[in-house]
């Protein structure tokens, strides 16, 4: 019978596991349901994206720009200095994925569901 420390490591690592499998199900099914979702409202989004592979894979990056998908927080290994601001080593930081998404500084109309924009703009 295994020690009541070691058990206790291999709960943790079996609960850690399961977290990242459920993590990974969920944002694809997350991403596959806003493409679901926002595929249905234009129906000539579909038709496009079923007659033309390249138009497809647009109508994949305009999903993943317009929800974006959460990202995790990040520590800082070593200082740094971000728009002026000084970071201290091992602080934790977050990047809001919504606005790098919809930032009129880098996207034209980024409140616009178009896929069209992977095709002909360099954003």
């Amino acid at each position: 019978m295994p020690a009541p420390i070691e058990s206790h490591h291999r709960c943790q690592v079996l609960y850690t596991l399961v977290d990242l499998f459920v993590a990974g199900i969920n944002t694809v099914s997350t991403s596959l349901e806003w493409w679901l979702l926002l595929a249905a409202k234009e129906p000539l989004v579909q038709a496009r994206a079923r007659a033309e592979a390249g138009y497809a894979q647009a109508l994949v990056k305009e999903v993943l720009r317009d929800k974006p998908p959460l990202l995790l927080p990040r520590r800082t290994v070593k200082d740094a200095s971000v728009g002026g601001y000084h970071i201290p080593a091992g602080s934790v930081v977050y990047a809001n994925n919504f606005a790098l998404a919809h930032g009129e500084r880098w996207w034209l109309e980024p409140s616009a569901f178009r896929p069209e924009r992977w095709l002909q703009e360099v954003s």
